[in-house]
């Protein structure tokens, strides 16, 4: 099947663009990236993108849709363009029921969870002050 290139934005240190990045590899589906700054997210250009203001958005020309969100773009790519069943398994057996828990899971407990100490390393690490006048000093009475 002749694809025309998936274009992806999404800022190229986010972990969710990994996974993104190598479901696209892995069926060899032509791609684009657009490294798209954190500081532009909540601007109208990409809020017309994805509304909800986040990483990352795919647009597939070769049937003009765009998608936001990690896992709704994995589960669509996989659906649509793995049809050797490189990476998913039978619609409807027990293993793909198995395999989309594993990918909810990821994408809505363990991802929040890494993407959360990735971006506080790197906010921490680029800081020019401590880390107190990153994280508010709480006092319990």
């Amino acid at each position: 099947m002749s694809t025309s290139s998936t274009s992806v934005r999404a800022t190229k240190l986010t972990l969710s663009l990994r996974k993104v990045a190598i479901v696209l590899a892995e069926l060899d589906l032509p791609h684009e990236i657009e490294d798209v700054q954190f500081a532009d997210v909540k601007k109208p250009d990409f809020l017309k993108i994805n509304p909800n203001g986040r990483m990352p958005a795919i647009h597939d020309p070769n049937r003009d849709l765009t998608l936001w969100e990690s896992g709704a773009i994995i589960e669509y790519l996989v659906e649509v363009y793995d049809k050797k069943q490189k990476l998913s398994f039978p619609a409807g057996s027990n293993e793909a029921y198995l395999a989309k828990q594993w990918l909810y899971y990821q994408v809505s407990g363990q991802g929040p969870y890494f993407g959360q100490v990735s971006t506080a390393t790197t906010i921490l690490s680029n800081a020019r002050f401590s880390g107190a006048h990153i994280m508010p000093r709480l006092s319990f009475s």
